[in-house]
């Protein structure tokens, strides 16, 4: 993975915890909010290793 992939994995687990809001996750990325909520979407269907 790259160092912008373990990022994002490091982020997506922060908010599985309740750490992170999905506002706050995707100003982390660098996404809008909607573009953080479809990855959060497919983090929490296929984990870390769908793409």
């Amino acid at each position: 993975m790259s160092a912008r992939e373990l990022d994002r994995v490091e982020v997506m687990g922060r908010v599985k915890a309740g750490a992170l809001r999905l506002v706050e996750e995707a100003e982390m990325l660098g996404l809008s909010y909607r573009q953080g909520k479809r990855v959060w979407a497919r983090y929490r269907v296929g984990g870390a290793g769908r793409r």
